[in-house]
Order: C-alpha cells, then sequence, then structure tokens
C-alpha cells in the first residue's frame, strides 16, 4: 500500500469512528414496551416499560389519514390505514426511539418504532 493510499484509508476509517462517536453520544434514549392498541395508521397507544404507564405515541415517518381529526373528522383513507396497522402492532413487543423532540403539538411521544 503506498503511503498517500494508507493514509486517504486511515483518515477515512478516523472519520467512521468520529461520526459513529458523536451519533452516539447525541442519541436519544430508546423506550421499549407491547401496543395496546392502534389508534390510526400512524398513532398507537404502547405500555412504555421504563415509564410503568401508557402512553400515546406517533410514529415518526409514517404519514397516515386520521381517523379522529378534531376539525376534519374521518378523513379518506384513514380506516383503510388503521385496518392494514392494527394486525402489524396491536399486542407486539417495540422498541421505541425517540426524536430529539421527545413529543408534538398533542403531547404523544415522537419515535421511530
Amino acid at each position: 500500500m503506498t503511503p498517500h493510499l494508507h493514509h486517504r484509508v486511515l483518515t477515512t476509517l478516523l472519520a467512521l469512528v468520529l461520526t459513529a462517536l458523536v451519533t452516539t453520544a447525541h442519541a436519544e434514549p430508546a423506550l421499549t414496551g407491547a401496543v395496546l392498541s392502534t389508534i390510526d395508521g400512524d398513532t398507537i397507544m404502547v405500555w412504555v416499560d421504563q415509564e410503568h404507564r401508557a402512553e400515546r405515541g406517533r410514529l415518526i415517518g409514517i404519514d397516515s389519514p386520521e381517523l379522529h381529526h378534531p376539525i376534519l373528522g374521518e378523513q379518506p383513507g384513514g380506516r383503510e390505514a388503521a385496518l392494514v396497522a392494527r394486525p402489524l402492532l396491536d399486542g407486539r413487543r417495540v422498541r421505541l426511539e425517540l426524536d430529539v423532540e421527545q413529543r408534538d403539538r398533542y403531547g404523544r411521544l415522537l419515535a421511530y418504532g
């Protein structure tokens, strides 16, 4: 291996290690629990083991039509989204990775499932 190539490999490895350390240092804690019920296609009620209580959670990265929108009511496709989500989520053990902002304006936990 030439000195130039050796230097580039070491620099790349160092960058990867530093990225991993920074990501780990700033990562929000994960929660575990069981999905008690699916409210709609992107909202669940989950028993959070660490907090010993049920919490309403919003799944980040999923945006489904609402079943219970306070102004619009049931949106087209909302019922279908919930029907798809329920058998996938209800009763399952989950690991929830919290976002930097842990709650939305409705007080729901914001998490990647």
